[in-house]
């Protein structure tokens, strides 16, 4: 169904929506220093490639093209003044925005140093967009992860030991997703890393919507605790529910005011063409959507890739493509496939027995510390 409704899209659409991509990652492959090697495109830019026409922009950009439909920011990563303006007055024209931001990025190549074993404890792996995201009416806290008890999922350390879950890899099922919002409402599973959380300012003009949620079985972890983690288990050691469920994913609409009220930064220097006239109010209401993780478009989260008769044959098992996807048909004015991809059933799992195999392991954990401390 998805494949004949894509087609007759594709002939009633012969120009793709135009994606401008500016990513801290390298999702078109980048050099890997642990190999030495290229790493190939991820799947995620693969699929996207089929149904737009992805634009990759630098990260020291100061314009935005008037063709560009959609702006995805990928690990917005120290990036300079003029990108950020750039970035703030393609909304203010009224450009769609979607960006994923990442509090302990696993894509995040820094730090990977063979001299150096500190190095990747040290290195700095969050991103964020300020002060964009204050004047959009959103905080957002870098320095923290969500863990979650209830959407923890089971990760091997090695091939030899047992699965342990893992309450910084979240695996979220429908009814963590909003079903009344167009991009999630067909969804079913999936999966992020080390996510952070969204929250609408106090006073905002804006109007904050969740898309993606946590239990209530969550609460915020310090993202140092992430760096060279040998053992997740120890997540659990003093970790106490807040009852509250923390938002991952969100849309913003409204008015929004510039973040540069006076105007360009001072080393900002003109674009080529004629020039275009500061705004400080957002021209039409902003429609931007914020997703605090980078690592559910990584490979690992939501694809495996095999080889069959020589050719790359990607198979999922996440809907972390499929909510992108829908976040862009969405943002550049299309809906037509959004209702059919993503219906594919990945899993059923056995929701009570997943509960008791939680406490037991929770009851385990604190049996093993007690035992430990008579120990000591």
């Amino acid at each position: 169904e998805y494949d004949v409704a894509k087609l007759i899209n594709e002939l009633g659409t012969p120009k793709k929506p135009v994606v401008g991509l500016i990513s801290s990652l390298g999702l078109q492959g980048q050099f890997n220093p642990m190999t030495g090697q290229m790493g190939e495109q991820w799947p995620v830019l693969t699929q996207l490639q089929e149904l737009f026409t992805v634009r990759p922009l630098t990260t020291d950009v100061d314009h935005i093209d008037k063709d560009v439909d959609v702006l995805m920011l990928v690990h917005p990563k120290h990036w300079p003044q003029k990108t950020l303006y750039a970035i703030d007055q393609f909304v203010m024209r009224g450009g769609k925005l979607v960006r994923c931001v990442e509090q302990n990025s696993g894509a995040d190549t820094a730090g990977q140093d063979r001299s150096n074993p500190l190095a990747a404890a040290m290195a700095d792996h969050s991103s964020d967009l300020e002060p964009l995201l204050k004047d959009w009416g959103v905080a957002y806290d870098p320095t923290q992860v969500i863990g979650d008890l209830e959407r923890g999922l089971e990760v091997r350390t090695s091939m030899q030991s047992p699965p342990i879950r893992h309450i910084g890899i979240l695996g979220l099922g429908h009814g963590d997703m909003n079903q009344k919002d167009v991009v999630s409402a067909t969804l079913e599973k999936i999966n992020l890393a080390t996510a952070g959380s969204l929250a609408a300012l106090p006073g905002a003009k804006t109007t904050f919507e969740a898309l993606l949620s946590s239990s209530a079985s969550a609460a915020p972890i310090p993202a140092q605790r992430f760096n060279a983690l040998t053992d997740p288990s120890t997540l659990r050691d003093g970790f106490k529910p807040t009852g509250i469920r923390y938002t991952i994913a969100a849309r913003i609409t409204g008015p929004v005011q510039s973040a540069f009220p006076q105007g360009a930064p001072a080393d900002q220097k003109p674009a080529a063409g004629p020039p275009l006239a500061h705004l400080s109010h957002s021209a039409a209401p902003a429609n931007i959507i914020v997703v605090a993780d980078t690592d559910l478009l990584m490979d690992y989260m939501w694809v495996q890739t095999r080889q069959v008769f020589g050719q790359r044959v990607a198979q999922p098992f996440a809907n972390n493509a499929d909510f992108v996807a829908n976040i862009l048909d969405n943002l550049s004015g299309s809906s037509a496939l959004i209702s059919v991809r993503g219906r594919a059933t990945f899993s059923r799992p056995f929701e009570r027995v997943e509960a008791l195999r939680r406490r037991a392991d929770d009851r385990l954990r604190s049996k093993a510390l007690e035992l430990q401390a008579q120990l000591q």
